[in-house]
Order: C-alpha cells, then structure tokens, then sequence
C-alpha cells in the first residue's frame, strides 16, 4: 500500500474564477486547496494567479506545449528550450522562484537527454522540475530516476485512475506502489478525469510536503528555536533579528512580520542555522 496523500486539488483547461471555484465547490463539497492551471495553450492569467492567491490555494502550474515524439527523442539543447520557454512564461506570470513547474509527458516514452535538458535549465532559473508522467511504466520511472540526484525533482502520478470522484475521500486515496527508485518522488496523483461541472476538472491528490513548493496558499511553519534572519539587499530589511517560535506565513516571496523581512519559499531562503518543521 502507498502512502497516503492529503491537499486535495483539480486541474483544467478552465480559467480559475470565483465563480468557477464555487461551481467546483458546490459539486463536490469541498474547496481544491490546490489548482492545476496550463502555461502553454489555455493559459492562465494574472487575474488568474490573483484569484488563486486571495482565494490562498495553491498553483501547480503545468507547461503543456511539450509533444510526444520530441519528448521521446529529443536532444539536450531541446529540452533546455522548453525549459527556458516554461520558465520565461512564469516569469511573465510573476510566479515565485523556488517553485515547480510541471512538465506534462503524459505516459510517453522519455529520452533521457531532453529530460536532462529539462532539468539543468529549470534549476538553473531557480525553479523545480515536476514530471508529469506514468511512473508505473519501468522504461519511464528508470529513465528520470537515472538523472542526477538534485535534478530528479518530483512526480505526479497519472495512472492508475479508479475514478474516484468523491472528493471528500481523497484524504484516504492512497498512491499506489511505484518503481522504487522514485517511491519517495511521488508527490501528487492524478486519480480521475473529466469529471465535476461540465466534466471540465481532473482530480488530484498532493502530498503537503510540495506546499513550499507551489505560489499561492498559506503555509504554517514551526521554528524549533531562534532563527537569525540575514539582511537581502534588494528587498531591504533588518541586517539580523529573530523570528518568534511560530509563525504563520503566507506563501510568498516575502514575509513582513514586526519589520522583520524573511523569505521562506523551501523553509531556508533567507533563515540562518535552523531547523523547521511543516505543520
């Protein structure tokens, strides 16, 4: 049995509205914490992001421009450029760094080399690589568990579907056993699709451990003890105080808390000699 997954979240081709996410909401009973939004074709907005961030969800934004035979015999230099693509689309966007970006691969055959491609050029615009993708097919789970250690990123599971469609069991939904190389890279399951309001929704699990990881939302973060927080220039600040033993913090680039600028997008950023623990 896998583990258990617990933010429940959709993903569409839809423009994320109030209105949209109250249709959602009143179909399921439930509020997403998490929202799936394109990059590429369909793509969201600011009024988009905005919504998404008042609303306090979370953003897996997915870039969808990617097709089948250069994901599965492209080359290196290939890979880098959709990566840059992705990633100038995000800036634009105004998405934090330190974030993922979500790479649709559907259950297609990989080349290791545009996935490398892929990675090295995400990571080094300061963002994080998650595939989507049908781990439970060897040729694919070997071929990204065979990329350098830091730039494996993670997974989001796209099989199997059991088309569960009650969103309040998704606290249960348990991922299933997978290649082992990347058991602990699972980090979201796509477990039905085309469902919900005008069958326009996927349904989706995520594991908390991403929320660092994605723009929107809030996270709560415990500091085990006093935590020396480092001046950066470019977004002013105290040169040194400390943060009290908790803090409530929105997901965003920065955080203003007595005067105290700190910076929290993986829970290290700007925090000197600490340790933290997600809530």
């Amino acid at each position: 049995m896998g583990k258990s997954m617990n933010m429940w979240g959709i993903d569409s081709a839809t423009p994320i509205t109030n209105e949209f996410l109250a249709q959602v909401t009143a179909y399921y009973t439930d509020m997403p914490a998490v929202l799936g939004r394109y990059l590429g074709d369909y793509g969201m907005t600011p009024e988009e992001l905005a919504v998404i961030r008042s609303g306090r969800q979370f953003l897996v934004p997915i870039w969808n421009m990617i097709d089948q035979a250069e994901a599965g015999s492209g080359t290196e230099s290939q890979g880098a450029a959709q990566a840059a693509a992705a990633c100038d689309r995000a800036d634009a966007l105004g998405l934090r760094i330190h974030t993922l970006i979500a790479y649709d691969l559907e259950n297609w055959p990989l080349s290791r080399d545009y996935l490398l491609g892929l990675a090295q050029t995400t990571a080094a615009r300061h963002r994080i690589p998650l595939w989507y993708t049908n781990p439970l097919v060897p040729a694919i789970a070997e071929t990204i568990a065979s990329l350098p250690l830091p730039l494996i990123g993670y997974v989001w599971a796209n099989e199997p579907e059991p088309f569960t469609v009650v969103a309040s069991h998704y606290a249960t939904i348990p991922t299933p056993l997978y290649h082992p190389a990347l058991q602990s890279a699972i980090k979201g399951y796509q477990y039905t699709e085309n469902v919900g309001p005008n069958h326009l929704v996927d349904l989706d699990v995520w594991d908390t451990a991403l929320a660092p990881y994605l723009d929107g939302g809030v996270v709560t973060v415990r500091l085990t003890h006093a935590v020396g927080v480092k001046r950066e220039p470019a977004h002013g600040g105290p040169n040194l105080d400390y943060l009290p033993a908790n803090l409530h913090v929105r997901a965003a680039a920065r955080v203003e808390l007595d005067q105290v600028w700190t910076y929290l997008p993986d829970y290290r950023g700007w925090i000197l000699a600490s340790q933290t623990e997600a809530l």
